[in-house]
């Protein structure tokens, strides 16, 4: 069992991980942020409809965005989009939203 860095009050902590993170332990985003990681990932915008956006991407779930830029993303959400939709591991979506790296090596543009 390793450990996952996660946020903490403002600084990094390890805790081990067992194969879920779970979700209090993700951070609230901005929606515009959210979205350029979701950019970062491949995704594309295929149809909008005021703040309603669907994204799609090659191999992973369509995702629906209904945030508007300066929105808050719940953590419940975030988790949605990026485990459940997007089809990231643990380890992906540490790298993603803790170290500042996409999946595949690159930094994020975020």
């Amino acid at each position: 069992m390793g450990a996952c860095v996660v946020f903490g009050a403002g600084s990094r902590t390890a805790i081990p991980c067992q194969g879920v993170i779970p979700v209090s332990q993700y951070p609230s985003l901005k929606a515009k942020k959210v979205m350029s990681l979701l950019l970062g990932l491949g995704y594309r915008v295929t149809r909008t409809n005021g703040s309603h956006r669907k994204l799609e991407c090659e191999n992973r779930l369509a995702i629906g965005f209904a945030f508007h830029d300066r929105a808050t993303v719940p953590p419940r959400a975030l988790r949605g989009m990026l485990i459940d939709r997007a089809r990231l591991t643990e380890k992906e979506l540490v790298d993603l939203l803790w170290n500042g790296k996409a999946p595949g090596g690159g930094k994020s543009h975020a």
